[in-house]
């Protein structure tokens, strides 16, 4: 089950790691790359299969990097800006000033713009379809913390409709070096739509937007009509008595080019954060997340 693959990844990375090493041992030692170097996993002299499927690993959320099918369903309905209409809505939406466009990108179709807050530079992706900010990023070196996990989840969803994005709640949160890291997500009935994802960075000590990314929703959201034909407990009942359960809810994930609705059964085993996400159809398992950064962020249930 997947507490011993998690186990089993402990195994193979520590070989890994060793494997590694006897690479830098030989190179530093003038063997090159060119001489063969191999790297595999040995045991007694033979090499191993280790084909164990293991959790997937995540740093920065479930569901973080996911991306499908690009279908823009947030923006396609849209009508298109152009270029002035768009360098015009930046510099209101930001109150910058020298305002110029760097080009343009594609999938979707999109303005890169840059312009200047004060002697700080914005930069921002905007959809040519809808003018929808889809990555922004502002230079800023933040000082001390001042602001609290609530105080930065509250300042991500006012910022985020403020631009357009509109009826979320954070999913996840990560703090590290003076900056918040939280992860906004649409509700459709009781599901938590992971594919529509918007991700925002907080400075902590005066609450500046220094960052954010909405690709997931501009590509992904649209309505659905899901319904569970499986309960929560009865989900709760399949995953290992060695999970300690912490929350079991309805989500919406990507599955390969599609997506399905599934209970999210996020707990612990060892002093790590797993989450297994079964379909609320028919209770197959969908997916099995392991949080593996050293701040490991926390859910927010």
């Amino acid at each position: 089950d997947f507490t011993m693959s998690a186990e089993n990844v402990y195994i193979s990375v520590r070989m890994l790691n060793s494997a590694v090493e006897d690479i830098l041992d030989d190179v530093a030692n003038g063997r090159r790359v060119s001489d063969g170097i191999e790297l595999g996993f040995t045991a007694g002299g033979e090499k191993q299969d280790n084909s164990v499927e293991y959790p997937e690993l995540i740093y920065d959320g479930p569901f973080s990097d996911a991306r499908k099918d690009k279908c823009y369903h947030g923006s396609e309905q849209l009508g298109a800006i152009t270029e002035d209409e768009a360098k015009l809505k930046f510099a209101e939406l930001f109150s910058l000033e020298n305002v110029h466009v760097l080009g343009m990108s594609s999938l979707p179709e999109a303005y890169e713009m840059e312009g200047m807050l004060g002697q700080a530079s914005v930069y921002a992706s905007m959809s040519v379809q809808g003018g929808m900010i889809l990555n922004l990023l502002v230079a800023k070196t933040p000082g001390a913390v001042h602001l609290s996990e609530k105080e930065s989840e509250r300042l991500a969803i006012d910022y985020a409709e403020r631009l357009g994005y509109h009826d979320l709640v954070p999913v996840w949160y990560n703090a590290d070096a003076g900056v918040a890291y939280v992860n906004l997500a649409p509700v459709s009935g009781d599901a938590i739509l992971y594919t529509d994802l918007v991700k925002v960075k907080v400075a902590l000590d005066d609450g500046t937007i220094m960052g954010l990314e909405a690709m997931g929703y501009c590509t992904n959201h649209h309505d659905r009509d899901y319904k569970p034909r499986m309960s929560a407990a009865a989900a709760k009942s399949l995953v290992s008595p060695r999970l300690s359960v912490s929350s079991v809810r309805l989500c919406v994930v990507p599955d390969g080019s599609a997506e399905v609705l599934c209970y999210e059964v996020a707990g612990s085993y060892k002093g790590l954060d797993y989450f297994v996400y079964l379909s609320a159809d028919d209770g197959r398992e969908v997916n099995i997340l392991r949080v593996v950064d050293d701040n490991q962020g926390r859910l927010t249930v």
